[in-house]
């Protein structure tokens, strides 16, 4: 998500133990090269966030998808869209077949598609119903701002114990079209799966907070029932606008959990996170519930 934690030596020995646990584990997992099947029904979702064993994930992008990927640079304020191509993607004895896989990241984390890039790979864009371990959309981090590869997974549960909404973070070795590029950090989508993990109504607005951008500006609505409907964001914004303090605490509290975005702010500042909604208005995405008619922010990876 961003989130930079910068350990002190208590933990130095901690971030060695567990990193060389996932490589033990990495290294005892089960061959991959027996000959791949059809996707099935996959082992629990949890499953791949509990580094019970390091996923090998292949993936395999034909010439036409690779000439389009090679197109996309990143620049300051965006690099234009994002396009998805197809590719087939392999983990261990199970294929899945036209995954969309488009590259991520922003200032700190894009590489280019012939270097080490992030990654999103959504399994059910062209297959209706594939899933990965129960997963609809992960995104693969090349984690280059974080050499211990530990400061998202252990920052995100952070989050989560402190009540504050965060997609989940587990590990895979990535491979592509052949070329091994090693330990990446994975992560769960920003979608209504993800949503239903803590509302029991997901057919409000989630809103992607983009680069440098705050509540007042135009943000992407990535999900909503009225697309052209931003009321709702509107209202937040002048909430958030009122010119009589006596007044904003209380407009605010209609229209923002403000329990939690309190919680997501403190822990912002705690994990130290410089590129986050609090420090930097960056990295943050926020949803309307319907049932409460208030806002909820989270944490987000760029």
């Amino acid at each position: 998500m961003g989130t930079r934690i910068f350990f002190g030596r208590a933990f130095k020995g901690l971030i060695v133990l567990v990193f060389f646990g996932l490589l033990w584990s990495q290294a005892v997992g089960k061959p991959s090269g027996s000959k791949p099947k059809a996707a099935t029904k996959s082992r629990t979702l949890d499953y791949v966030f509990t580094n019970e064993s390091v996923l090998r994930i292949k993936i395999d992008i034909p010439k036409d998808g690779m000439a389009i990927l090679r197109k996309y640079q990143w620049g300051w304020g965006g690099g234009g869209e994002r396009q998805a191509v197809r590719a087939t993607v392999r983990e261990g004895e199970t294929i899945y077949t036209n995954v969309a896989v488009h590259l991520k990241g922003a200032a700190g984390s894009f590489r280019r598609i012939d270097e080490n890039p992030c990654l999103t790979l959504k399994f059910d864009k062209f297959v209706d119903g594939q899933r990965f371990h129960g997963l609809d959309k992960i995104s693969l981090n090349n984690s280059v701002q974080d050499p211990s590869y530990l400061s998202e997974k252990l920052s995100r549960e952070m989050f989560e114990k402190a009540g504050v909404p965060v997609p989940r973070a587990g590990h895979a070795t990535v491979e592509l079209n052949g070329r091994a590029l090693g330990l990446y950090v994975l992560t769960e989508g920003f979608d209504k799966q993800f949503l239903k993990r803590y509302f029991k109504n997901v057919k409000g607005n989630l809103y992607d907070g983009g680069f440098l951008k705050e509540v007042t500006d135009e943000l992407e609505k990535t999900s909503g029932a009225n697309p052209k409907d931003r009321s709702d964001l509107k209202s937040l914004a002048e909430a958030a606008s009122e010119p009589d303090p006596s007044k904003r605490l209380a407009r605010l509290e209609k229209v923002l959990d403000l329990d939690r975005f309190i919680t997501c702010v403190a822990m912002d500042v705690m994990t130290c996170d410089w590129d986050g909604y609090a420090i930097n208005k960056n990295n943050y995405r926020l949803y309307h519930d319907p049932d409460s008619g208030r806002f909820v922010f989270f944490p987000h990876a760029a």
